[in-house]
């Protein structure tokens, strides 16, 4: 039996500044940002094809990103405020 990959995430593309915003905000912290110009090879846009994940395992999207990224740092936060 091989292995197979699958794509988990959203159809829905989330801008960097929107995933830097929702980070800082859930973390409580102001980001000091210094954009710079995009560099060779940037993509300006990716998100997850899913067709392979709803075919073979049934996975649909539930979570929305804001609640993703707040269920994440709690599992940080209580996974490494331990060590």
């Amino acid at each position: 039996m091989g292995l197979e990959i699958f794509n988990l995430g959203s159809r829905e593309p989330v801008p960097l500044k929107t995933m830097v915003d929702e980070l800082a905000g859930a973390m409580g912290v102001t980001p000091q940002i210094q954009w710079a110009p995009r560099q060779p090879g940037d993509v300006l846009h990716t998100f997850a094809d899913l067709t392979k994940s709803e075919r073979m395992l049934g996975f649909r999207p539930r979570t929305t990103f804001r609640e993703g990224i707040r269920q994440f740092l709690t599992w940080f936060e209580e996974t490494y405020a331990r060590q």
